[in-house]
């Protein structure tokens, strides 16, 4: 929507103060593309991202690992350790993202199990120790607690643990999507572009909790590597510093079709930066409007 925006609207909408704040707050928390996985045969960081994964395992040739995906081809997992801290196939870790989590971020991949209804407990994509769910950070898995499986996991530092399912098992590509809005105190989860439901107070009561793990964040994985990826596909991996909307959502699935991450505009530098100077300018026309002290304006 921002990109229609011209300086034409913007004067209007300085007319209208609260509609003008509203929108440069909207655009302050706007979603920003800032990790970006392909994953067409590589590792590499796509989409002007600076982020490239390193393949970590026992796996000496990881590259062999790559199948045809949702778009071009798709990294593939078949890691069988446990509570083992090192996968026994391969996994691609991201480095230690915890900075970023300290804020408003969203998740979001397309992933495919090997057969459908498998609900082995894995990792698919994360920061924590997943020898529990009850650890710090978040996770998200194969395994559910009802049917269908697959759920994502989360705690905070004091917190309780949350386990809400998004059952995307069924053995096809499917695309998951998560939102933790640190502002707002809450997570929404998506599968396949439709909202599965919100919780609330997600971060502790007061929403100050820190999804900080100190580990690095896994594909395929999670964490420090226990209970890693098997019998999955992941492909077009992204994390967004702030909060995707339900417009953004509906782009990336296109009905099915799909759209890799890069197809949602950036946040324009100019339009920000232009909303920023003409703030200043209606609070400078405001000051020189004031009158003068003790001279009446009739």
């Amino acid at each position: 929507m921002f990109g229609k925006l011209t300086l034409i609207h913007l004067l209007s909408l300085m007319k209208i103060p609260s509609l003008f704040l509203s929108l440069l707050g909207s655009l302050a928390h706007a979603a920003t593309l800032s990790v970006y996985l392909p994953l067409d045969g590589e590792t590499a960081a796509g989409g002007g991202t600076l982020v490239s994964g390193t393949a970590i395992g026992t796996n000496g040739t990881p590259e062999d690992n790559f199948t045809a995906g949702k778009f071009g081809q798709a990294a593939s997992f078949s890691n069988t350790n446990t509570s083992s801290t090192t996968p026994n196939d391969w996994a691609i870790s991201l480095g230690n993202l915890d900075s970023l989590y300290a804020s408003s971020f969203s998740i979001s991949l397309w992933v495919q199990t090997a057969t459908a209804g498998y609900t082995a407990d894995k990792a698919v994509f994360g920061n924590k120790d997943w020898n529990s769910g009850a650890n710090v950070g978040w996770t998200l898995s194969t395994i559910s607690t009802t049917g269908g499986g697959g759920r994502i996991n989360w705690n905070t530092t004091g917190g309780t643990r949350r386990d809400p399912n998004i059952a995307f098992n069924d053995g096809g590509w499917n695309m998951v999507v998560v939102i933790f809005d640190r502002e707002n105190n809450l997570v929404e989860r998506f599968l396949n572009g439709a909202s599965l439901g919100i919780t609330e107070s997600a971060f502790s009561s007061e929403g100050a909790g820190n999804l900080g793990a100190g580990f690095d964040t896994l594909i395929g994985g999670s964490g420090n590597g226990t209970y890693a990826a098997n019998s999955v596909r992941i492909d077009d991996v992204a994390i967004w510093s702030g909060t995707l909307t339900d417009d953004q959502i509906a782009l990336l699935w296109n009905g099915g079709e799909g759209n890799p991450a890069t197809a949602i505009p950036e946040p324009s530098g100019a339009l920000l930066g232009g909303l920023g100077a003409l703030l200043l300018l209606r609070r400078a026309r405001h000051r020189s409007e004031r009158p003068e002290p003790g001279v009446l304006r009739w």
